[in-house]
């Protein structure tokens, strides 16, 4: 009974100290998923159900073994350019977070990955296919899944050489063959009546487009529509 009377007149406030901290359970408290160092890990965990049923210790390797097993499955395709070539692809996937291995992994899944930079905030396609797009975001030096994300006809996306100091560019993005000729075997002028047949501007911010840029825009179309 004199234990109780002394708790009951005790005035220390043992709540007052506790300290916040992640592990600490609450519903003001938001502790964030960790990412992955690897954009690979990131579509392979989207795309393959083994890898969310393993222990978070054996993803490290599963992930390098998976990246192999797709780099040994590597053969000649006839859809992709010749620099696109499978020495090329297998190097990539032996390696982090290289452009070859995600227009790879595109192609390989259907997917369209998409990127968020959280330090700039801006957005990058990783295919020029009407893919169903998956959204990432980078952010601290990881990867990780964009969730409640809403992008309109007006979101703007930037080109993936911005981002060289994330994603190692070891090849361009248009990975396609395409019917045209080499660049040199046109003048501008036949690229630009080949533009107004397909109705591909001639123009880009009020400005007449180069030589090469309407070469790419046809190269793009004939690829999206063969």
């Amino acid at each position: 009974m004199e234990l109780i009377k002394d708790h009951k007149n005790n005035n220390n406030k043992y709540t007052k100290k506790i300290r916040i901290i992640k592990y600490t359970e609450g519903e003001t408290i938001t502790i964030e998923k960790e990412g992955v160092k690897d954009i690979c890990e990131f579509i392979i965990s989207y795309n393959d159900n083994e890898y969310n049923i393993i222990q978070k210790q054996q993803r490290e390797n599963y992930i390098v073994n998976k990246k192999l097993e797709i780099a040994d499955n590597v053969t000649k395709d006839e859809r992709f350019n010749k620099s696109f070539h499978p020495k090329l692809i297998q190097k990539g996937l032996q390696n982090k977070n290289y452009l070859s291995s995600i227009l790879y992994m595109n192609e390989l899944y259907k997917i369209n990955i998409v990127i968020f930079n959280g330090n700039s905030n801006k957005f990058y396609k990783t295919s020029i296919m009407n893919y169903p797009m998956i959204f990432c975001e980078y952010k601290n030096n990881s990867w990780h899944h964009l969730e409640d994300i809403t992008v309109t006809e007006e979101t703007e996306y930037h080109p993936i050489s911005e981002l060289s100091e994330i994603i190692k560019q070891d090849t361009g993005m248009l990975i396609f063959k395409s019917k045209l000729k080499a660049l040199s075997n046109y003048k501008v002028k036949e690229l630009e009546e080949m533009c107004k047949e397909t109705s591909i501007t001639l123009t880009n911010g009020g400005k007449k487009k180069l030589k090469k840029e309407l070469y790419d825009d046809l190269s793009l179309h004939y690829i999206k529509n063969p």
